[in-house]
C-alpha cells in the first residue's frame, strides 16, 4: 500500500474513531439524531483539501490543516467563531516554512500538538516527528519536538492524548507499515 493511501485510510480511521464525539458535541441534544454539517463553509471549509480540524473545549477556535497544492505542503491553520460564523483563516505564526500535520490541542487548551518534517538536531532528518508549542495571551511560545520515546525513531503521526495523560500515535518505527502506538504518562 502507499504511503499516501496509508496515510489516507488511518486519517479515516481516526476520523471514525472520533467521530462520536466530535461531531456530537456540543451541537446535538442528548436525544436527537446528530445531523452532520459542512463546518465552516466556504471558509473553513472550500474547495481547497482541508483536513484534521480540532475544537478547543467550547467550539470558538478552530485548528485544522490544508495542504498546499493538494497532497504535497501542509500547514496549520486557525479560525474563530464570531457572531455564529468561522473567521477567515490564518495560517499559525510558527507553520508554513515545514511540512505541519494534525493539529491536537491539550485539554487544558495551552499547548498544541502536531507532527512535522522541520529539522531538529536530536532528530532524524527527512522524517514526520511530534512537536509542541505552548498558547498564551502573547501568543505561541516554546516550539519543541516531544522528548521521550516518540520521536525515537521512523515517521511519528497522528499524536493524540487520552484523558489519563496517555499518548497514542503511528509510526512505521517497525519498518514495514504504520502502527499505533501507546507511551504511557509515567511520573509526569
Amino acid at each position: 500500500m502507499s504511503a499516501l493511501l496509508e496515510r489516507f485510510a488511518l486519517t479515516l480511521v481516526f476520523i471514525w474513531a472520533m467521530s462520536a464525539t466530535v461531531l456530537a458535541a456540543p451541537h446535538a441534544a442528548e436525544d436527537s439524531t446528530t445531523q452532520l454539517e459542512l463546518l465552516g463553509e466556504g471558509t473553513v471549509s472550500t474547495d481547497q483539501d482541508e483536513f484534521g480540524a480540532m475544537p478547543d473545549k467550547e467550539w470558538t477556535t478552530l485548528f485544522f490543516n490544508r495542504s498546499i497544492p493538494a497532497h504535497y505542503h501542509y500547514e496549520m491553520y486557525i479560525s474563530h467563531l464570531k457572531d455564529g460564523k468561522w473567521s477567515a483563516p490564518e495560517t499559525l505564526p510558527f507553520s508554513g516554512e515545514y511540512r505541519d500535520s494534525d493539529p491536537v490541542l491539550a485539554g487544558d487548551g495551552r499547548t498544541l500538538y502536531f507532527v512535522s518534517d522541520r529539522p531538529a538536531q536530536s532528530l532524524e532528518s527527512n522524517r514526520f516527528h511530534a512537536w509542541a508549542a505552548d498558547r498564551s495571551s502573547a501568543g505561541w511560545t516554546n516550539l519543541r519536538p516531544l522528548q521521550g520515546p516518540v520521536n525515537e525513531k521512523g515517521n511519528t503521526e497522528f499524536v493524540s492524548f487520552a484523558a489519563n495523560g496517555n499518548l497514542y500515535f503511528t509510526s512505521d518505527r517497525s519498518g514495514s507499515s504504520f502502527d499505533v502506538y501507546r507511551s504511557r504518562l509515567l511520573d509526569g
